[in-house]
């Protein structure tokens, strides 16, 4: 944890907004905000999944962290362990989040927009019941008509057949495969690679027309 915190430390920037002024006696990183005051972050090592007995140690003193930030920021938060964070309350994610949460003003309430509209949204939807959290970008979608649905979201400008199967890789099986943003385009590549594993692939307002029926 030592060493990981350290590099964490090396990557603050003050020309970010952030300065490190100091260390709890559980050894999470005091970082100032400007304007906010000092945030404590925790800082784990998790190479494969984090899991819930990752985290709850974390939480089990009175010094309790205020966010959590994993290296490498690639590995995969599973949703026992991101339960256990926003029940503290807490907030988790890359580098990148932490800043993004520090200059909300809102630490313990931050959410990365990239999977957290996903989440709203499908859990809003009229055919939708509930929804189970898997990994961080990958839910189960408990329909009133019609089974459930395991939806990965992933990345790509014109999602690719790479790109379905980095998925594949990444979150195991899936049923839908949903790009994250709003712009570019799903190719017909994708779509064959999708089915070639029993998914689709598809685009946010497909993924909402698909949770009808």
């Amino acid at each position: 944890m030592g060493n990981v915190t350290d590099w964490v430390v090396s990557k603050i920037d003050p020309d970010d907004g952030l300065t490190v002024v100091g260390r709890t006696p559980s050894n999470f990183l005091l970082i100032k905000p400007h304007n906010f005051d000092p945030i404590h972050v925790a800082v784990i090592g998790i190479k494969d999944v984090i899991l819930r007995e990752h985290v709850q140690p974390l939480f089990s003193n009175s010094d309790k962290p205020q966010f959590v930030v994993n290296v490498p920021s690639k590995t995969l938060w599973s949703g026992g362990a991101i339960s256990v964070i926003f029940a503290a309350p807490a907030a988790f994610g890359t580098l990148g989040d932490l800043s993004k949460a520090a200059r909300s003003g809102d630490v313990t309430g931050y959410r990365n927009k990239n999977w957290a509209f996903f989440e709203q949204a499908i859990s809003q939807h009229s055919n939708v019941r509930s929804v189970t959290r898997i990994y961080d970008e990958v839910f189960e979608a408990h329909r009133r008509k019609g089974g459930a649905l395991k939806i990965a979201l992933v990345d790509g400008y014109h999602v690719s057949a790479e790109d379905v199967r980095s998925a594949r890789d990444r979150f195991g099986t899936f049923d839908l495969a949903v790009k994250k943003t709003s712009y570019g385009s799903v190719t017909s590549a994708a779509e064959e690679a999708a089915a070639s594993m029993g998914a689709e692939v598809l685009t946010f307002k497909g993924l909402m027309q698909r949770l009808r029926h």
